[in-house]
């Protein structure tokens, strides 16, 4: 059926062992799944560097654990 199909449409089939096909997907399908993970991590990334920002912004710089300064009294 498939050959009748072919032939009308001037085309020509490839025939490969299945195994081959298997391998091929299993591949593709791997590093669909590594970027995937990758555009993940990017993005948790992104979010830490905002998050950072913003607090860096509320603290006025101040690392974590550093003391705000005191002000002198104006006398």
């Amino acid at each position: 059926m498939l050959d009748l199909l072919a032939m009308r449409y001037d085309t020509v089939l490839e025939r490969r062992p299945v195994d081959d096909v298997r391998a091929e997907l299993k591949a593709m399908e791997e590093a669909a799944e590594q970027v995937r993970k990758e555009e993940a991590k990017a993005r948790r990334e992104q979010k830490k560097a905002e998050v950072a920002q913003k607090f860096r912004r509320l603290t006025g710089g101040r690392r974590e654990g550093e003391a705000a300064p005191e002000e002198t009294p104006a006398g």
